[in-house]
């Protein structure tokens, strides 16, 4: 589900995500079958993103140590989404930063770490920026 600043919320599925872009595939209203859609973030103000399975495994941390080069993988995709509001990637960021502390490997922490001063789940807003999570 997306909803736009004009207010129309959009039950959909994400197919991408660009720094510039959605692309989405929706019902339209009225209509049969399935269409595909750009929309631009600067149209989009809120987005409930909805976690694969891997992505939640990721960032409840089953089994980190094994999953170490997936979970930094993941990491390294959905970094540059973690400014989007209501995007998980801080939780996967703040996973990744766990299991490198465990593991002992300061280099991935320092990468991982940069999660903390940009995404603030409970006070809701974003790190050193100003800005409000919608």
């Amino acid at each position: 589900m997306i909803t736009l600043f004009t207010g129309a919320s959009v039950p959909c599925r994400i197919l991408e995500t660009t720094p510039t872009r959605l692309r989405i595939e929706y019902a339209p209203p009225g209509g049969v079958g399935v269409m595909v859609r750009e929309v631009p973030w600067a149209d989009v103000r809120s987005v409930d993103f909805a976690m694969d399975e891997e992505f939640r495994n990721l960032v409840e941390g089953k089994n980190p140590a094994p999953q170490m080069t997936r979970l930094q993988a993941r990491w390294v995709e959905v970094q540059p989404l973690l400014d989007r509001p209501n995007h998980p990637a801080g939780a996967l960021g703040l996973s990744f930063a766990r299991a490198c502390l465990a593991g002992g490997q300061p280099p991935q922490l320092s990468r991982a770490l940069e999660s903390a001063t940009r995404w603030r789940p409970l006070t809701g807003t974003r790190g050193a920026g100003p800005g409000r999570w919608w």
